[in-house]
Order: C-alpha cells, then structure tokens, then sequence
C-alpha cells in the first residue's frame, strides 16, 4: 500500500513539474534551473526577490558557506555542494587577499574565477583609498566586493599613515 501512495504522489509531482515546463515554453521562456539562477545570482552579488522559496533556500545555502568560511569557522561537516560553493568562494578570496596583500605579483595560472576577482578586488578596493578615497558602489560580484572592501579598508589606514608621516616631515622644516 505506502507503493501504490508514493507512486501517485510522484506522478502527481511530474505531472506538476511538466506542466510548469510547459507553461514557460509557452511563454517562450526556459525552465528555471533554481540551483544555476541561485550559483549566477550569488556569484554577480545579485539576489533576485522571486518569491521561489527553492532559490531563496539554495542562494542562503551559498551565503551561509561563504559566511563561515570568512569568519574562518569550520566548514560542516555533511554539507549540501551549495554552501561548499559558497565556502569555497570565500577561501579563494581570502586567498587572493593574503597574495594581493603581500605586495607579490600574482599568478593566475591554475587559479578560479574567485582567486582572480578577488586580487583584483582587493588592488582597486587598495588604490581607490589611497588616490581619491571615493568608494566605488558598483556591484561587480560577491568576492570582488568583498575583497575590494577588504582592499579600501587596508588603503584608508595606509592612506592616514601616508599623510601622518608626510605632515610630520613638512612640520620639521618649519
């Protein structure tokens, strides 16, 4: 007997999700694949307000990785590939922020997406402080903007030690 209820529920389930393919090719649309909407949309620092409670729950999953892995906590154990994902991303930007910050010209050979985004993030988030101390608002992505952050941080100190030791200096020749 629980057969018999389980496979009616799963045809109802098919039936349903067919339906719903069929419905947005009729609207010439493709079926959303939430997990690749959800991996897009966190990567580019997007959050779409769908009302899809699949995407909402998958984008938290990636969040909550990249989050951890920031905090430096441990990664859980048993996790779901999202929040791998997502931790991951995190360790590739912390990564290029360690390079980016020792002054070492960077080799991208091999390296992810993130790792590049992130170095780069980090060199204009450093120049941006220490030029015109104007923060950029563009929205290139979650690592970029993490490690651009990360970047202006460091910038503004070393851009008030700049000018510290350069007022002192003009001050002695007084």
């Amino acid at each position: 007997m629980p057969y018999i209820q389980a496979y009616k529920n799963g045809f109802k389930q098919g039936q349903s999700a067919a339906a719903a393919d069929a419905a947005a090719m009729a609207n010439s649309q493709k079926p959303v694949d939430s997990k690749a909407q959800a991996m897009k949309d966190f990567s580019s620092g997007k959050f779409n307000k769908s009302g899809n409670p699949e995407y909402d729950s998958m984008y938290k999953e990636l969040k909550t990785g990249f989050e951890v892995a920031i905090k430096n906590n441990t990664k859980t154990l048993n996790s779901s590939d999202l929040y791998n994902s997502g931790y991951q991303m995190a360790k590739d930007a912390l990564a290029a922020i360690k390079v980016a910050k020792s002054g070492q010209n960077a080799d991208f050979n091999g390296k992810s997406k993130d790792f590049i985004s992130g170095v780069n993030g980090y060199k204009a988030g450093l120049q941006s402080a220490i030029k015109s101390s104007n923060k950029s608002k563009e929205n290139t992505g979650m690592v970029y903007k993490f490690a651009y952050d990360e970047g202006y941080k460091n910038g503004v100190k070393r851009a008030i030690k700049i000018a510290n030791n350069d007022g002192h200096k003009a001050a002695k020749k007084i």
